[in-house]
């Protein structure tokens, strides 16, 4: 394992980079995937982003003090209406995780440890998605952004 904050990337494979983290992306089309190898480090929150150049297309928000994943958008600068899945909470602190994010027409497919967990219908352009951002409560291990 390289130390963290140590980061080296191999095409759109990067390896323990520091939090937070910033990965540079020309869209996320149907038939893309974006995995995050992660451990959450405490009992607070961690968020994956998927930028455009205005706003969030898609926000992954881990609430250890809801006990809930919440997704959304934001259009023009404001958040939309609020997904939220907390029937059963997936993560717990210290664990490795490997989540998912499947691009399909007009939907995201979001995987836990390569199980289906929830979907979220896209409400703008995730073509446009230039930036994955990843911050929180976690180490970042790896992140791949397969074509």
């Amino acid at each position: 394992m390289i130390g963290h904050g140590a980061g080296i990337a191999f095409g759109h494979e990067f390896f323990n980079p520091a939090t937070p983290v910033s990965v540079p992306v020309a869209g996320f089309n149907p038939g893309q995937t974006l995995r995050v190898v992660l451990i959450p480090t405490g009992t607070d929150r961690f968020v994956i982003n998927l930028r455009t150049p205005d706003d969030i297309a898609f926000h992954f928000n881990a609430r250890f003090d809801e006990n809930a994943v919440v997704r959304n958008s934001t259009r023009h600068g404001h958040w939309q209406n609020e997904e939220r899945w907390d029937q059963e909470f997936p993560f717990h602190a210290g664990r490795i995780y490997t989540v998912e994010f499947q691009a399909h027409p007009g939907r995201v497919a979001i995987l836990i440890n390569g199980r289906p967990y929830c979907e979220f219908n896209e409400r703008d352009n995730h073509g446009a998605v230039h930036l994955i951002e990843i911050d929180g409560n976690i180490h970042v291990h790896n992140v791949q952004v397969k074509l």
